[in-house]
């Protein structure tokens, strides 16, 4: 099993919605920014793994932080990536 389906199965999020967290950090931080702001742990989180793109840790932190948001802010940040790549 890779590890994005390993990571992904234990967070019970679909595998989508994960590659689109992780394929490019720096395009998730400009939408968690425009979305939750400057100061969210989040923004934190994902300025150290755009710094250490292939760490897992950086990929697992960020991962369980999504997780952690309510549901209206993690469809927030998703339709935010989602209009960034058109």
């Amino acid at each position: 099993m890779s590890k994005n389906a390993v990571m992904t199965h234990e967070v019970g999020l679909g595998n989508s919605v994960f590659t689109e967290i992780s394929k490019d950090f720096r395009c998730t931080l400009k939408a968690v920014k425009h979305v939750l702001g400057d100061k969210h742990m989040m923004t934190t989180m994902l300025l150290h793994a755009c710094v250490f793109p292939t760490d897992r840790m950086s990929l697992k932190m960020v991962w369980d932080q999504f997780g952690s948001l309510p549901v209206a802010q993690r469809a927030d940040i998703l339709q935010q990536l989602r209009n960034r790549a058109l």
